[in-house]
């Protein structure tokens, strides 16, 4: 058999990911594109469902919007802790297409900026704005730049700039399930400086919205939007949302599995994931670099029940960072990430849902000695 040559195989690498990329971004741009389209036709704009959720319970809590307006009929219920309500109360100070326009430009510019404070290339930042986890998010108005942007500066400066990792790493408050791995690699890592900025800042955020909004906001938030999340999340498949998650709990669903066993088997994948991220942050760990930051973000979504496709732009950014270095090995799997997240919506309508089997791939594979290199 012939045998190919580093430099061969780095170009047929290259090659197909260039290939596969090309096609994954004409079908999002063509389906998202659309949607995001639509939100401009007609008569005038309309708010994206997401964002529209964000804008008038902001307004609600700031006491712009009556809570009886036949505005907020209708409504996707709001699933968020209070410190989201800072957020939204400000956009709601806006018209919503200003405020959407606004949301979209400082999350995305946040992601960018976050990517370079992590030392990670212009090229890998471009293709991870226009991935498809990014753009669906950009057409529903979702959180998932800004997240991605939090994930990105907790994880990734947690050595160098340990006391800006921990301030970015508590502003996940507002999606509390991308908090359970934080405080155990900052532990496993002995990073005192980080976790302590963590602890200060989630503390503060805790006791703003109590100030500002009234003590009242966390009760209704333990006692009634959690009760709504639970229910949201236990609802039977196949619902119109589930098919954007990427959990196991909700992978199991899909295939048929009860209530009792689907959360005793995330319950297992949690455990799992929080004790590989333990492994990998300990000061000798097998990995360090993009490499490690790849792994982590892959385990922080693996762990929780709640995890979205649009949740995954901080992903799509370190893959192409890591595929786009020569003769890279991640060549292979960030292809294929761009293929599925490309198409996530319709592999999960005429399959199951499949993005906790990629995930998992995904974190096997990026701790491997050939990504450890990476």
């Amino acid at each position: 058999m012939p045998r190919f040559s580093a430099s061969t195989s780095g170009i047929i690498q290259g090659a197909f990911l260039l290939l596969a990329v090309t096609a994954a971004e004409f079908f999002a741009f063509k389906y998202y594109g659309g949607m995001l389209k639509n939100h401009f036709g007609g008569a005038g704009f309309s708010m994206p469902t997401d964002f529209r959720c964000f804008w008038i319970n902001g307004a609600i809590a700031a006491h712009q919007l009556p809570a009886s307006s036949p505005m907020a009929s209708n409504v996707s219920p709001f699933m968020y802790p209070p410190p989201f309500l800072l957020i939204a109360a400000l956009l709601s100070l806006l018209p919503p297409l200003s405020a959407y326009i606004l949301w979209l430009v400082v999350t995305n510019a946040s992601l960018a900026l976050a990517g370079r404070l992590v030392r990670l290339p212009w090229t890998a930042i471009g293709f991870g704005l226009i991935s498809p986890p990014n753009l669906y998010s950009i057409a529903i108005g979702q959180t998932g730049a800004f997240i991605s942007a939090l994930l990105l500066l907790g994880f990734g400066l947690a050595r160098t700039n340990p006391v800006t990792a921990g301030i970015a790493a508590s502003l996940l408050i507002v999606k509390p399930q991308f908090f359970i791995l934080v405080p155990i690699c900052f532990l496993a890592a002995r990073n005192w400086r980080a976790l302590g900025a963590f602890s200060a800042g989630a503390a503060i955020l805790c006791i703003l919205p109590a100030i500002i909004f009234g003590p009242s906001v966390w009760q209704h938030f333990l006692f009634g939007q959690t009760a709504t999340a639970r229910i949201v999340l236990n609802k039977p498949w196949p619902q119109a949302y589930q098919g954007i998650m990427v959990s196991t709990f909700i992978m199991l669903r899909s295939l048929g599995t009860g209530l009792s066993a689907a959360y005793a088997v995330q319950f297992a994948v949690t455990v799992t994931a929080t004790g590989v991220a333990a492994y990998l942050w300990l000061p000798r760990g097998p990995l360090n670099g993009h490499a490690k930051l790849a792994a982590t973000l892959c385990l922080a979504m693996l762990a929780t029940p709640y995890g979205y496709i649009y949740d995954l732009p901080a992903l799509a950014l370190v893959l192409a960072a890591l595929a786009l270095r020569p003769n890279s090995p991640a060549a292979l799997p960030c292809a294929i990430f761009w293929l599925v997240t490309s198409l996530y919506i319709f592999i999960s309508m005429v399959s199951f849902v499949s993005g906790a089997t990629f995930l998992l791939f995904l974190a096997v594979y990026l701790c491997q000695p050939q990504a450890a290199r990476a």
